[in-house]
């Protein structure tokens, strides 16, 4: 796929690339499984309709210590479709970065329960169509290799894409201590691991009051920051390792790169 999409007007140009490939390499392996798992929810007062239609604007940035390198950007689309028996939330979520180049995932999800209905996932080598029914999920997957794979997984009667995980924390009721357990079933492994999350704190992002959600994804330690009053990701931040973080956020940071192409 050659064309880009730019979430900016006076926004062009190829993105530089990061000059570690190791890094990359590590980075790539683990974006590329988190969007092919489903999860198994135990937390039942989940709220949608506290999730606002719309479509947000992030961008990517990949800290080493001290150097921050702008990456790319998420452009990440929700909306509400009625239907006869059972109205869905229709998902698009396009990524932009040095890493993976495009990829593109489209979820539905029942709009009342977030339960999964299907998801379709396309990047650079990489396809996965999924279909959820309510004791299996059956699809295909593309790998990067050219090998397809098909899929046929019992799963129980209450699960979720993993796209979605965070769309279940922002529908939880989050307060001081606040905490769940999850059971994500990794789609490249066929495996259940477990998934925790807790309320650890609050924060001020950009003059607004955000919950700070310290999350266990399978080993990969990610903070979301949750506007209080909106229910919006303002904030995501994955910890590669000590040293390496994969920043995601609202609020666009002045780096060399990108100074320079506002002057």
């Amino acid at each position: 796929m050659d064309q880009t999409i730019s979430p900016d007007a006076g926004r062009r140009g190829k993105l530089s690339r990061v000059s570690n490939s190791n890094r990359t390499k590590v980075l790539l392996f683990l974006l590329v499984l988190l969007p092919l798992n489903t999860l198994t929810a135990q937390t039942s007062s989940i709220r949608p309709e506290l999730i606002r239609s719309g479509v947000d604007t992030l961008y990517s940035y990949l800290i080493n210590r001290s150097d921050t390198v702008e990456i790319g950007f998420v452009i990440d689309e929700i909306s509400r479709v009625p239907g006869g028996d059972r109205s869905t939330i229709r998902r698009v979520y396009i990524s932009q970065d040095q890493v993976r180049g495009i990829s593109v995932d489209t979820i539905l999800d029942d709009a009342l329960t977030l339960k999964p209905i299907a998801l379709r996932h396309r990047s650079s080598g990489n396809l996965a169509l999924f279909d959820f029914g309510e004791e299996l999920v059956e699809g295909w997957m593309m790998l990067a290799n050219g090998d397809s794979v098909a899929v046929s997984t019992p799963i129980s009667n209450k699960v979720y894409g993993s796209s979605t995980f965070d769309l279940v924390l922002r529908s939880s009721p989050l307060e001081e201590g606040w905490r769940t357990e999850v059971s994500a079933f990794l789609a490249s492994t066929r495996t259940a691991v477990p998934l925790q999350a807790r309320v650890d704190g609050s924060e001020d992002i950009g003059g607004n009051p955000a919950w700070r959600i310290q999350a266990d994804f399978a080993g990969t330690p990610v903070t979301f920051w949750v506007d209080k009053a909106s229910r919006s990701l303002v904030r995501q931040s994955m910890r590669i390792n000590p040293d390496l973080e994969l920043l995601t956020t609202a609020q666009r940071r002045q780096t060399p790169e990108n100074r320079q192409r506002t002057l």
